[in-house]
């Protein structure tokens, strides 16, 4: 028999905001106005601010399009400073549909053992990404909100709040 990986009692996702922002098929708008804003209502729906936000789990597909808009909604959704970002796509691939389920299972199991992952082959930043990446090694974190975000086709994004309870 399997036990849950992280007991149902011990976590909340008090913040959902699905958010379409259509710009082309493949393109989003290149400020990310559409995660800024499900980020924002995301983050109202939860009762929380941005300084609660400990660690933010990121789409990034590797795309330089959809990652500096990516990185230019969380720059913008935490003013002066972001929480440490990942980049799980860069350690487990694209899985289409199911990357934002397994990026949430992931950012509960941050949550869970109080360690941020790191984002893999990272070894020259975008002087143009002004965020907090992790990189090369684990870092352990006191993680009690995590943000999961997704960006779809045609412009569809999506941003998650889990907190440890």
């Amino acid at each position: 028999m399997l036990a849950p990986a992280v007991p149902p009692s011990t976590v909340s996702s008090p913040g959902t905001a699905p958010l379409p922002t259509p710009t082309t098929l493949s393109n989003p708008h290149p400020d990310g106005h559409g995660l800024q804003q499900a980020t924002r209502t995301a983050l109202a729906d939860a009762g929380l601010t941005p300084a609660d936000i400990d660690h933010v789990s990121a789409h990034a597909n590797s795309t330089r399009a959809g990652d500096l808009a990516e990185a230019r909604a969380l720059s913008h959704a935490f003013s002066s400073t972001s929480p440490p970002v990942t980049a799980l796509k860069s350690l487990l691939g694209h899985s289409l549909g199911a990357a934002a389920t397994i990026q949430a299972a992931c950012a509960l199991l941050a949550l869970r053992h109080q360690a941020i992952p790191p984002a893999a082959n990272l070894d020259n930043q975008d002087d143009a990404v002004d965020l907090a990446i992790v990189s090369k090694a684990p870092r352990p974190a006191r993680l009690r909100a995590v943000l999961s975000t997704a960006c779809g086709f045609g412009g569809a994004n999506a941003a998650l709040i889990l907190r440890g309870v």
